[in-house]
């Protein structure tokens, strides 16, 4: 449902949220959908046309009056919490999932930090080699012990009557889109979302 508008002041700290999420979409699109193309016109675009936020200008980081924004209201303070360029966006943290993990959670970076699962299906240091620090004693990886040869079954009632005599190829499998962020954030099949969602959107007042 659409809310009644109102008008809401310009605070230091909508602007540095603003900038925050924008900076994450500068930093995301350099290795995100390489073959996206960023050009405004869609009569020479090739690919994927990028919203205009992406990349960010000087004048649009300045959250300029006019700019059609997203926002969440906190009711209980009555305060606009989050601004966004588009409905669904990223979230920025003050940390990388990374830096939040303790060191035992962390990927192996040398041969004594291999954990059995390690030691069992393979690893490769995340230098992709030796770098010169000794750290990967040399080593390019190590080779995992887990091998998977061919199946013989030994009952007549696994395979169908229609069964191709070459067998089957499965499709690869794939991986959660991005873009299908409502459909991951959902809390059933309805789409009903994980938390509450402000509805409304809000334009910008002159300052």
């Amino acid at each position: 449902m659409e809310t009644a508008g109102r008008d809401v002041p310009i605070t230091d700290d909508h602007k540095r949220y603003w900038q925050s999420v924008l900076r994450a979409y500068d930093l995301a699109h350099g290795y995100n959908d390489p073959q996206a193309t960023y050009r405004r016109d869609p009569a020479t675009a090739k690919g994927i046309v990028r919203s205009k936020h992406v990349p960010s200008t000087r004048e649009l980081r300045e959250l300029p009056a006019g700019t059609l924004v997203y926002v969440r209201h906190d009711k209980s303070r009555d305060e606009i919490t989050e601004v966004h360029p588009v409905m669904v966006g990223r979230l920025p943290f003050a940390a990388a999932p990374d830096d939040l993990l303790p060191p035992s959670l962390r990927p192996a970076q040398d041969r004594d930090q291999l954990s059995p699962a390690d030691r069992l299906f393979g690893w490769v240091p995340s230098g992709g080699g030796d770098d010169g620090s000794g750290a990967n004693d040399g080593a390019s990886g190590y080779r995992g012990r887990l091998r998977v040869r061919s199946v013989t079954c030994v009952t007549p009632d696994w395979k169908p009557t229609d069964f191709p005599p070459d067998g089957v190829v499965l499709a690869p499998l794939s991986t959660p889109k991005p873009t299908q962020s409502r459909f991951y954030a959902a809390s059933d099949n309805g789409g009903t979302p994980l938390g509450e969602v402000y509805q409304g959107s809000w334009t910008c007042p002159p300052s």
